[in-house]
């Protein structure tokens, strides 16, 4: 086996090794799980934000009673190790930054969702009645992090749902260019994640959570 085999079966197997340990038996993968894997390793994520994303969806599962059970295919992951995709990047970019007390990333998330809705732009409307839920939540003596949690996970669907099309269209194009991905679930959220990223740098569209600042 060559060095760079190797290293393809070590990523998957440690991602399957932390998987299990989530969520128990039985330890064998399915084919769409070796799918789900094979899209994360295409894209370049890091068995370091694979297994912090695996880990927050399935506490997501775990505690949210709608959604409660067993977690049977590791895609049911995706959405949460996109995100924590993300994160690695911007950790990364930002590294020697010195970390920041709750109390001051809570001022500062404040000040930035409050200029935000001063200002919020006409494209976006519709962002209004969750961003003002979220600053009453953050004003309040302790925040209610779940609630910030689900509040952002709604900006970014509504981001994704009623983006204009022809910008919606333009960022398709680009997506693409840049991916090569089977049409189907994997894709489309592949897409949504640069959909909304684009637009929240587009219209400057702040982070309701703390991990952000």
């Amino acid at each position: 086996m060559s060095p760079e085999e190797n290293e393809r079966s070590s990523y998957y197997q440690e991602i399957a090794a932390a998987f299990f340990r989530q969520r128990g038996g039985p330890f064998l993968l399915s084919p769409k799980d070796m799918t789900t894997i094979a899209s994360w390793e295409t894209m370049g994520v890091p068995l370091e934000a694979a297994r912090e994303g695996i880990e927050k969806a399935m506490e997501y599962f775990r505690t949210q009673a709608r959604e409660r059970g067993k977690v049977r295919a590791l895609a049911a992951c995706n959405s949460q190790v996109l995100k924590a995709f993300e994160r690695y990047r911007e950790r990364s970019v930002g590294r020697h930054v010195p970390a920041k007390t709750r109390a001051e990333k809570r001022t500062l998330m404040v000040a930035e969702i409050s200029r935000f809705l001063k200002d919020l732009p006409g494209p976006i409307s519709f962002l209004r009645e969750p961003y003002e839920r979220a600053l009453g939540l953050l004003e309040a003596g302790r925040p209610d992090e779940e609630a910030l949690e689900r509040l952002e996970e709604r900006i970014e669907r509504l981001m994704a749902e009623k983006c204009q099309a022809p910008y919606k269209e333009s960022i398709r194009k680009e997506f693409e260019a840049e991916f090569h991905l089977p049409d189907g679930k994997q894709a489309a959220d592949v897409f949504a994640l640069k959909l909304v990223k684009n637009l929240r740098m587009k219209y400057k569209v702040p982070y309701v959570t703390f991990p952000y600042y």
